[in-house]
C-alpha cells in the first residue's frame, strides 16, 4: 500500500520526443530550404517562426523533467508555455500563407522574372507567346504552393492538437495519480498514530498500567 501506482509514460515520452523533433525539423527547413515559389513574405518573419519552432523544441526538455520528476507543478508550466508557442507557430504561418496568397500577382511576377526571362534574341511574336507561357505556368504554381502550404498546414494543425489534447490528459491524470497517493499516505499516518496513541479499540492486549 506504501507504493503509488506509477503512470504509464511510454506515450507521453512518444509525444514530447515528436514535437522536439518537428520543431527542429521544420525550424531548419525554413531556413535552409530554396524560396518556395508561391510564397511572397518580409525575410524577418522566417527567423521569426523558426525561432519560435525552436523554442518549442526547447521547451520539450521541461516537459521530459515533467516527466521524469513526477513533478506535477513543472508539467503544468511545461503544458501553458507549449500550448502558447505551438498557437503562435500555427497563427504565424496562417498569417504568413495568407499574406502570400495576396501577393499573388507579385509572386506570379517574381516567378516570370526568375524561370522565364525575355530574351533578347527573340522575335516580338516569340517573345510575347513565352511570356504567356510563362505567366500561366507560374500562376498554377503559385495557387498549387498556396494549396499546399495550407493542407500541410491543416494536417499539422490537427497532429499537434491531438498532441496537445495528451498532453492535457496526462497532465490532469498525474495530479489525479498524486491525489490518491496523498491520501493514502495520509490514511496511513491517521492508522499508525491511533495505534501510537492506544485508541485502537480491537487492541485486546492486556495494559499494563498499574
Amino acid at each position: 500500500c506504501d507504493i503509488a501506482i506509477p503512470l504509464l509514460n511510454t506515450g507521453i515520452y512518444l509525444a514530447l520526443l515528436e514535437q522536439l523533433a518537428a520543431g527542429i525539423l521544420i525550424g531548419t527547413l525554413i531556413l535552409a530550404a530554396p524560396p518556395i515559389v508561391g510564397v511572397s513574405i518580409p525575410t524577418f518573419t522566417a527567423y521569426i517562426l523558426a525561432g519560435l519552432l525552436y523554442l518549442t523544441s526547447l521547451c520539450q526538455i521541461l516537459g521530459f523533467f515533467g516527466v521524469a520528476r513526477e513533478s506535477t507543478k513543472l508539467f503544468r508550466t511545461y503544458l501553458w508555455l507549449n500550448s502558447i508557442l505551438v498557437v503562435a507557430c500555427f497563427a504565424l504561418a496562417a498569417a504568413l500563407i495568407g499574406i502570400s496568397a495576396s501577393k499573388h500577382n507579385t509572386v506570379v511576377s517574381a516567378c516570370e522574372a526568375s524561370f522565364f526571362p525575355a530574351s533578347t534574341g527573340t522575335s516580338s511574336v516569340g517573345s510575347g507567346a513565352l511570356d504567356g507561357e510563362g505567366q500561366s505556368v507560374c500562376n498554377i504554381f503559385a495557387w498549387v504552393d498556396i494549396g499546399v502550404l495550407g493542407g500541410l498546414w491543416l494536417l499539422l494543425a490537427i497532429f499537434q492538437g491531438y498532441l496537445l489534447i495528451i498532453n492535457s490528459l496526462y497532465s490532469r491524470d498525474q495530479r489525479a495519480d498524486h491525489k490518491r497517493y496523498a491520501s493514502i499516505y495520509s490514511t496511513q499516518e491517521d492508522i499508525l498514530l491511533s495505534e501510537r496513541l492506544g485508541q485502537n479499540p480491537w487492541d485486546t492486549r492486556a495494559s499494563f498500567d498499574n
